[in-house]
């Protein structure tokens, strides 16, 4: 499983991330404010 480190700020991140693992990727999550 491929890695994928999103640094958006929230909500955005989450987004991101779901979208992320829905086409088959592992999201690490680092939200910046």
């Amino acid at each position: 499983m491929v890695r994928v480190l999103v640094t958006r700020p929230e909500p955005g991140a989450s987004r991101t991330a779901q979208r992320l693992l829905d086409q088959g990727f592992q999201p690490i999550l680092l939200p910046l404010t």
